[in-house]
């Protein structure tokens, strides 16, 4: 990924390892998707231990598999029980074995990842389960027109088309 980063123009700034555990909650009737967003709390970024609570805006990506979205963060000690008065129930899990590099040039800074993504759910008893490798690139500062640039690129020094999908609507999918 250093040499794909460098190709592309952009200066690697720090990189590192971590293992995520995101787990997603809604209530029994998808009261929080059907207002368009989705409810994660994220395990593995936090050296106390805390979750990071993300309550993120479900919007499509575009034809270069880009989505421009709200999410709304906060550090919290466990998962919320209630959403407006209703019980919260786990939809399902998202594991992640993540390497990621922070990038630069004069006009962006992005982070990219590269995962080992497992997602599982459980279902009347049984578990179901499903993996597959994902190249992220998030916008850290900058226009989206620049991130729009380095995903093209990316793809066509790599050959590896972005993807028509998301994490969340890849678990709902279970």
């Amino acid at each position: 990924m250093p040499k794909v980063l460098d190709d592309l123009g952009l200066s690697v700034l720090d990189s590192g390892h971590r293992i995520l555990l995101d787990r997603y909650f809604d209530t029994s009737s998808r009261a929080i998707q059907a207002t368009g967003w989705a409810l994660r709390f994220r395990a593995g970024e936090a050296e106390d231990g805390k979750l990071l609570r993300t309550l993120k805006e479900l919007a499509p990506g575009d034809s270069h598999g880009i989505s421009q979205r709200e999410e709304r963060e906060r550090w919290v000690e466990n998962p919320d029980k209630e959403w407006e008065g209703k019980t919260l129930v786990e939809s399902f899990k998202i594991f992640q074995d993540r390497w990621w590099w922070r990038a630069c040039n004069s006009h962006c800074e992005v982070e990219v990842s590269y995962d080992l993504v497992q997602w599982r759910k459980n279902l009347g008893g049984k578990t179901l389960c499903d993996e597959a490798f994902a190249i992220e690139i998030e916008l850290r500062d900058g226009k989206p027109i620049n991130l729009t640039d380095i995903a093209m690129q990316f793809a066509e020094s790599t050959g590896w088309p972005p993807a028509q999908w998301s994490k969340f609507s890849r678990g709902l999918d279970l």
